[in-house]
């Protein structure tokens, strides 16, 4: 039964149970008859057998003309058999072996020991030859341990018998079966069984697990699971126990049980402690500390991927009052950390990278500048890394589990990475500094280039529980600009003709002499002609703001504090670069050119700004662009300015405006 774990430390299963009744009518024979048809079905392989039974239970194994037959209580799955090949069924009971139903004699091992036969058709009892020649083609039908082993043509299967260990449970003196279903709860603290408590959540009682891995496969191996990650107890209906905190004499109470909790421990074994950290993440195949294999001497963690059989039994009194047999399969959960960050968040932004002609993901990181310092916030890159509480991150213990060695970090740009300085380093993201105060991040940059990347997060593990290790593909780095990765579009505006594009200029008005003659083009542009919106969707503003009322001033605001959302000075346009960080330039003819094209800034009453600053008069509202009037002969008329607004990074936004002096 394949289920996933659930983001616990301990984690269970509920096998519920429930009475009933099976009634049959003589009439829906044919009903059923027409059913059963339908479901019986053929298979193309072993494989192929197991596919199609599922975890359903097995009632029967046989050949017949040819066919293996396998049988289940709503199921039948047949298969062609090869030419020739002559299969020998064997069943174990009672600890000896049946060839053809002659009595071989016991097989040895103990409860819990795995029977197969090897490659030579030597029958191995826990992996060591058992002296006893069986053939390579065989049916083992083995009740103790609740499984047929089916190996025919060099194909090996397994298959759950059906039994009331896996359709129900069955008290003492109670001959009704109950249909039961496996449920996963979890338990992550101190819990009372009805005044019977399970220290951290540990609780044991008559179990014994007879299946195993076929890696570490060992009888020992299998105790030392049962005693260190698996726990159960026996409740009825509403979940309370009938076997602890309960009258040891009064066995009436028995007949209530209708549930079996499970539980299962995700951790690392290690001298009697379980360990729920990095430094005891268990390596594959054999999920020990070591990655050889398993022995009491290490550490090792109950395997994913293997299929178990857990066979329980609970008694009173020196009576066995209940049994159960199921089988489980944990695979591996899902990583709870993602790669996503807070919609409202603005500091970090997941994009793309391709390199080696394979698409990777890419953290772009939109930092702070400082005393020619980049720093970056990564504390909301990713989800489930850091919970808040008002203002404060306080990391998870999933941040601890997500690690990765630190790569492509450049120390002549004294590039760090989570604290990192060189490469080879390996991290996790509990490391990430979880403060307000920019100073502080340790993740920065001295500079970066567009369209590159500054640094790699390479070998990316996210261990679950600190104990099961996934391997995650590896992400980029990149310090990006909030101002070059925006975006802009056109506006028309009252009085003018045109918006800017290349499809619809704007339309310059041409400047007469007083005797007449024509003497420029001129055209001004200002905020109403855009809508610029950063990397994230915020708009933002190129020019400071005056708002007049019949010729006067009413109020005045400088750009820093309209772009609010930046910390201007750290982030924002740079206020002390060309022209109040437009940096304007101009092609006339595909050729650049600084006398055919100037560029003025001017007050909202079109007098001179160049002066602005950030703080205080003047206030430039507008950027006025003279055309020499000789630019009205050139190729389509168009005169192609493009302001290349700068941030404090030095990184630039192109915005390119297209001015037709004749039409």
């Amino acid at each position: 039964m394949r289920k996933k774990y659930l983001s616990a430390l301990l984690f269970g299963a509920l096998l519920f149970a429930s009475a009933g009744t099976f009634t049959s009518c003589k009439d829906y024979d044919d009903d059923i008859n027409n059913l059963q048809e339908q479901i019986n079905t053929i298979a193309s392989s072993l494989e192929d057998i197991k596919a199609q039974i599922g975890n359903k239970g097995v009632t029967s194994v046989t050949v017949e003309g040819g066919k293996l037959i396998v049988v289940t209580n709503g199921q039948t799955v047949s298969y062609d058999l090869p030419s020739g090949v002559d299969v020998e069924e064997i069943e174990i009971k009672d600890g000896h072996l049946y060839v053809g139903g002659v009595d071989k004699g016991a097989i040895g091992g103990t409860n819990g020991s795995i029977v197969t036969v090897n490659e030579d058709g030597v029958l191995m009892i826990d992996g060591k030859e058992a002296g006893l020649k069986v053939g390579t083609e065989v049916i083992i039908k083995d009740a103790s341990n609740g499984v047929y082993t089916i190996s025919i043509n060099g194909e090996t299967i397994q298959l759950p018998m059906a039994s009331a260990g896996l359709v129900s449970i069955s008290p003492l003196g109670d001959d009704v079966n109950h249909t039961a279903n496996i449920y996963y709860g979890l338990l992550t603290k101190d819990v009372e069984w009805d005044g019977a408590k399970a220290v951290d959540g540990i609780l044991k009682k008559n179990m014994d697990i007879i299946g195993g891995d076929p890696i570490n496969v060992d009888a020992a191996y299998n105790n030392a699971l049962k005693d260190n990650f698996i726990y159960i107890d026996y409740v009825d209906a509403d979940g309370k126990s009938c076997i602890y905190g309960v009258d040891s004499k009064d066995l009436t109470i028995l007949k209530a049980i209708k549930k079996l909790r499970v539980y299962f421990i995700a951790g690392t074994y290690v001298n009697g402690i379980i360990h729920n950290d990095n430094d005891y993440a268990v390596k594959l195949p054999y999920y020990t500390v070591s990655g050889d294999k398993w022995g009491l001497d290490q550490g090792f963690a109950l395997p994913l991927d293997n299929a178990f059989r857990v066979r329980v039994a609970t008694a009173k009194n020196e009576q066995t009052v209940a049994s159960y047999t199921f089988t489980f399969e944990l695979t591996m959960p899902e990583c709870p950390v993602t790669r996503v960050k807070p919609a409202t968040e603005t500091s970090v932004q997941w994009g793309k990278w391709t390199a080696d002609n394979q698409e990777w993901d890419l953290l772009k990181v939109y930092g702070e500048l400082d005393n020619n310092t980049i720093y970056g916030d990564l504390r909301d890159a990713f989800t489930n890394v850091f919970t808040k509480n008002g203002t404060a991150y306080t990391a998870t213990k999933e941040a601890s589990y997500y690690t990765f060695e630190t790569a492509m970090i450049d120390a002549s740009e004294s590039e760090m990475l989570i604290d990192a300085t060189t490469n080879g380093i390996t991290v996790n993201l509990a490391q990430i500094e979880a403060v307000s105060t920019w100073a502080d991040w340790n993740t920065k940059d001295t500079k970066f280039a567009k369209n590159a990347v500054d640094m790699l997060a390479d070998n990316v593990v996210y261990n679950h529980f600190g104990v099961y290790p996934e391997s995650l593909d590896k992400f980029y780095v990149q310090f990006a600009s909030k101002i070059e990765n925006g975006s802009r579009e056109y506006l028309s505006v009252a009085g003018q003709e045109g918006i800017g594009s290349a499809d619809n200029p704007l339309m310059a008005q041409p400047v007469y002499g007083t005797s007449g003659e024509l003497t420029n083009y001129v055209v001004n542009i200002s905020d109403a002609n855009f809508n610029m919106k950063d990397a994230f969707g915020y708009k933002y503003y190129l020019f400071d703001s005056v708002t007049t009322k019949d010729g006067s001033v009413v109020s005045t605001a400088k750009r820093n504090s309209l772009n609010n959302m930046w910390a201007n000075n750290r982030e924002g346009i740079d206020d002390t670069a060309d022209t109040y960080g437009l940096n304007p330039t101009a092609i006339v003819d595909g050729t650049t050119t600084t006398n055919l094209v100037t560029f003025g800034l001017r007050t909202w009453d079109d007098n001179d700004a160049s002066a602005v600053t950030s703080s205080g008069s003047p206030f430039a509202t507008q950027l006025k662009i003279t055309i020499d009037k000789s630019v009205a002969a050139a190729k389509n008329n168009l005169v192609e300015v493009t302001l290349n607004i700068t941030d404090v990074f030095g990184h630039t936004f192109p915005l390119t405006v297209y001015i037709q002096t004749v039409k």
